[in-house]
């Protein structure tokens, strides 16, 4: 595995939205050392190809009238929340005299919803007063949101776990249709406002974009999000995060705690994020210089409750 430390991948934390955070988590308290490191942005190749790709997305809506869209697919914890938090930090929402700019809209399920739930979410984003569209007609609020979708300056919408909205209970539906009524709204829906439609969710989305012909062209970017393997990827990821956390002194996390580091969280970056959180926090009440290995084991355990401990 030495070879492992032989190769320098392009990774960096991103200074130029973390810079100031980072400066002030590192004079901070350490519940504020804890934030910044539970939510630093790392510009990993799958992060970057995301951003890229949206950037190049919400461009296009100013040109076409059906822009496409993406669809990211990953297990939990890979990195798919970072990508739609980067979205809405660098399009944030503005009022104005006049209107609400929200270049992005985002909604999120936690079950199968109805049309008018996704519609009356949407609006309310948009300013609408609640009181005033609740019990109105579906076709009357589509209209609404289609009307002001353009004065609002909005250029996508993302939808967050998003299988809720495709994966019926595995009903006889054709493979053109396997949304089945909602899925088809969504459809039309996009056809109707002449914005990008961003899919997040879980693997089960791959079996809609690639055989629903009729969602797999309106939205042709995928983006399939994985675990880390141990490779050079996952240490130039820990030189980076060594960087990046808000103490006086880097441990060598990479050098000294590869293999323990990909032990403890297997490769997934939300576990390593929090690990590493805890970590720093610790290391900051005892007002410690640098992360050491007792740090990363009384984390590794208030993580997982994990007596087998690898950092011991």
């Amino acid at each position: 595995m030495a070879g492992l430390f032989d190769k320098q991948p392009s990774l960096r934390f991103n200074q130029r939205i973390t810079k100031f955070d980072r400066q002030h988590a590192l004079n901070g308290t350490p519940a504020q050392k804890y934030a910044f490191m539970e939510n630093v942005a790392i510009n990993v190749d799958s992060f970057q190809n995301a951003r890229d790709f949206i950037d190049a997305l919400l461009m296009r809506t100013t040109r076409a009238k059906r822009p496409g869209g993406l669809w990211i697919v990953g297990e939990g914890g890979v990195g798919k929340s970072f990508i739609l938090a980067d979205l809405i930090n660098r399009y944030p929402q503005m009022d104005t005299d006049v209107a609400r700019i929200t270049p992005v809209l985002g909604i999120s399920f936690e079950e199968r919803p109805s049309v008018s739930s996704i519609l009356i979410e949407l609006l309310i984003q948009l300013g609408q007063d609640p009181q005033l569209i609740h019990y109105r007609r579906n076709a009357d609020l589509q209209r609404m949101l289609i009307d002001a979708l353009p004065s609002c300056g909005t250029m996508a919408i993302f939808f967050d776990e998003a299988q809720h909205l495709w994966l019926t209970a595995r009903s006889r539906k054709s493979l053109d249709r396997k949304g089945g009524a909602l899925g088809d709204f969504i459809k039309q829906l996009y056809d109707k406002t002449h914005v990008a439609f961003i899919f997040c969710g879980t693997p089960g989305l791959t079996e809609i974009f690639k055989e629903d012909s009729q969602a797999n062209t309106r939205w042709s970017g995928t983006l399939q999000l994985k675990s880390f393997n141990y490779d050079s990827v996952f240490i130039g990821l820990l030189k980076v995060l060594d960087q990046a956390a808000p103490l006086r002194e880097e441990c060598g996390l990479a050098k000294n705690y590869a293999e323990k580091l990909y032990q403890s969280t297997r490769g997934n970056f939300r576990l390593l994020k929090r690990l590493l959180a805890e970590a720093v926090y610790i290391a900051a009440m005892q007002d410690a210089d640098k992360l050491s290995a007792e740090h990363l084991a009384e984390a590794h355990f208030g993580i997982f409750c994990d007596q087998e401990n690898p950092f011991k």
